[in-house]
């Protein structure tokens, strides 16, 4: 027993030593070391744990600044904002602890979030910078990209930091404005125009708006990027049928017939007889089926979507029997079973169909 204490006890004794701010520390694990040394000199101040500390956060912040990246060409919107990101967890952290730090370590923060509120200025001027791009060349990415750096802004920004700071909301309205797409939805049925209303009744909901695209159904805006045209086909019914067989047999009584024992008694003997009969099945499947032919026409260099095909399809199918031979032999169930069992009706198929293809085309235009 008491080997076994000391064992847990050493175990206890290795597990607290490698969490231990230090060791965390030698591990190169300093945020943590930070945050856990911090906790043990809000409960009781120690100049080695405020050594440590300081140690921690100057790791911090070189960690911080050696990934950090500037707005160099090629540079990516998610590179900007995880550089921003840095300096925002530095500064919480520095924010919890910064009345433990000494002198250095104060005024390199100072410098280090200088550097971050230099680079939010550096966003927002990219931001106006792009919109002046989008106003000479129309090309809605940039109008886009200018929204993206505009948000930045206002989430690791302040009115300390951008002198505009006030008019983001309105900047990105404008930004969010000028880099929508916009797309026209137009239906053609050549071959099926019986189901004309029943596709404008459905797509004409397709009208919608949603991130940087909104789109419209039959319109004649002269400010469209890119008309789609669905370009429907024949609509296709199948029908398929299958046949099964399954034999069925039964022993039943037919008649009686008597036997007289010796004392003159009297006695009915059943007769026993084999009966079968066969239920033959009947698969019939009905599959109707359409496509459309989605054509794009870009009007300039806005319109990002391609040309697809969709095809969709929805199916009925019923089971016919036919019964053969003794029908004693049958079971219930198959017997008189084909009374009102029709297949769906063509046209009320077809409206599952565009409503099948409806979904597709819209998920297809929005995603």
């Amino acid at each position: 027993m008491k080997l076994r204490t000391a064992f847990l006890s050493l175990l206890i004794l290795t597990i607290f030593s490698c969490s231990s701010p230090k060791k965390l520390y030698e591990k190169g694990n300093y945020i943590k070391a930070y945050t856990k040394v911090l906790e043990k000199l809000e409960k009781k101040k120690n100049r080695k744990d405020k050594v440590l500390l300081n140690k921690s956060f100057s790791k911090i912040i070189d960690e911080a600044r050696a990934k950090i990246l500037g707005l160099e060409d090629g540079y990516k919107i998610s590179e900007l904002e995880r550089s921003l990101e840095s300096y925002q967890k530095v500064e919480e952290l520095y924010n919890k602890g910064y009345k433990y730090l000494d002198q250095e370590n104060l005024t390199r923060y100072d410098v280090f979030d200088e550097e971050g509120n230099q680079l939010v200025r550096n966003t927002y001027v990219e931001a106006n910078d792009l919109m002046n791009f989008y106003q000479e060349s129309k090309n809605k990415l940039d109008a886009r990209n200018a929204f993206y750096h505009y948000e930045l802004v206002e989430e690791y920004g302040d009115d300390r930091v951008v002198d505009d700071f006030n008019r983001l909301d309105k900047l990105k309205e404008i930004a969010k404005y000028a880099g929508t797409v916009l797309y026209n939805v137009t239906t053609e049925l050549n071959f099926e125009f019986s189901y004309k209303w029943d596709v404008e009744r459905t797509f004409d909901n397709i009208e919608g708006y949603r991130g940087f695209k909104k789109v419209l159904y039959e319109s004649n805006s002269d400010e469209i990027d890119c008309d789609i045209v669905l370009d429907f086909g024949r609509v296709d019914v199948d029908k398929d049928q299958s046949k099964t067989s399954k034999n069925y047999s039964k022993e039943i009584t037919d008649g009686y017939t008597t036997k007289t024992d010796t004392n003159g008694v009297v006695t009915k003997i059943p007769i026993k007889k084999k009966i079968e009969g066969t239920v033959v099945t009947y698969k019939i499947v009905k599959r109707v089926t359409w496509n459309i032919d989605m054509e794009m026409h870009a009007r300039n260099n806005n319109c990002d979507l391609r040309s697809k095909r969709f095809t969709e399809y929805v199916t009925d199918e019923i089971q016919e029997y036919e019964v053969r031979g003794d029908k004693r032999a049958i079971p219930t169930k198959f017997l008189n079973n084909n009374q009102n069992n029709r297949l769906e009706d063509t046209d009320d198929m077809v409206d599952d169909v565009i409503d099948e293809l409806y979904d597709e085309v819209r998920s297809y235009i929005y995603n």
